[in-house]
């Protein structure tokens, strides 16, 4: 019976992907039959979505350097740039207090499957409540695909973790969840709010400021990108690990994006 539960498992994660497909499918072609409509496209991600060529350049700067990664983790003889990247990061951790190390583990958990799930939950009631329909549509997709890539490359390349953790962690290491889910999460929630710090009256309907918007958008980036450092530094993780997570997560965003701009097109056209 233990190979049933990881089926169980696998099959709602495609079954809430393919509701998401399919709930923006439905939404996509409501939007078009009534393009005049407010909040009936995506405006919050819109709003701040980089352009065609950006995406695309996000999008394969991010991938092609995971794939790159991922084939020199996959090597039979690890290739000695790897060697020395993950020795250099594990060389320069410096021996931290135990307040210090509490302090990690506690920013390392808001990367964790639960906080990531109810901010997620929360972002989503938002955006049904102003009526972002499809919006709330891509954020999900965004999120429950971050989970599938994770889930998956994990059990693709198999990579055992680190021999000394701080923490007791389960699973394989490669690419690290913490890192890809925080970026693609709190990320895309940090590229939502410089899109209302842009065009706050036009994009969200709130009165919110540029300038609080903006500053707490950037604070929101770096706590993600914290928590992908955390897990090196608690031992978790090697730093290839880390890197291969915050590259995968910005080539899904930039491939997500480009799927937005169409939307976006038709809707200013």
């Amino acid at each position: 019976m233990q190979f049933v539960y990881p089926l169980i498992d696998h099959a709602a994660g495609w079954g809430l992907l393919l509701v998401c497909v399919l709930a923006l499918g439905l939404r996509a072609v409501q939007a078009r039959q009534s393009a005049s409509t407010p909040g009936g496209v995506p405006s919050l991600l819109l709003a701040a979505a980089p352009g065609a060529a950006g995406s695309a350049l996000l999008a394969l700067a991010g991938l092609g350097g995971f794939a790159l990664l991922a084939s020199q983790v996959m090597a039979e003889t690890t290739p000695a740039w790897l060697v020395a990247l993950d020795g250099w990061v594990a060389g320069h951790r410096t021996a931290w207090p135990e307040f210090a190390l509490q302090a990690l583990v506690a920013l390392t958990h808001l990367g964790d499957f639960n906080t990531l799930t109810g901010v997620t939950v929360l972002v989503a009631l938002a955006l049904a409540w102003r009526g972002r329909w499809l919006a709330m549509g891509w954020w999900l997709l965004a999120t429950a695909g971050n989970g599938l890539l994770v889930r998956w490359c994990k059990q693709v390349f198999g990579r055992s973790r680190p021999d000394t953790p701080y923490l007791e962690v389960h699973g394989y290491s490669f690419p690290s969840g913490h890192a890809m889910s925080s970026l693609v999460v709190y990320g895309l929630l940090a590229v939502i709010l410089w899109g209302w710090g842009r065009r706050p009256a036009r994009t969200a309907g709130l009165d919110l400021p540029g300038s609080p918007a903006r500053r707490l958008a950037v604070a929101i980036a770096v706590l993600a990108v914290a928590i992908g450092a955390s897990r090196v530094w608690l031992e978790v993780h090697y730093a290839s690990d880390v890197l291969a997570g915050w590259l995968l997560a910005l080539g899904w965003l930039g491939a997500l994006s480009l799927l937005v701009r169409p939307l976006r097109m038709g809707r200013d056209g």
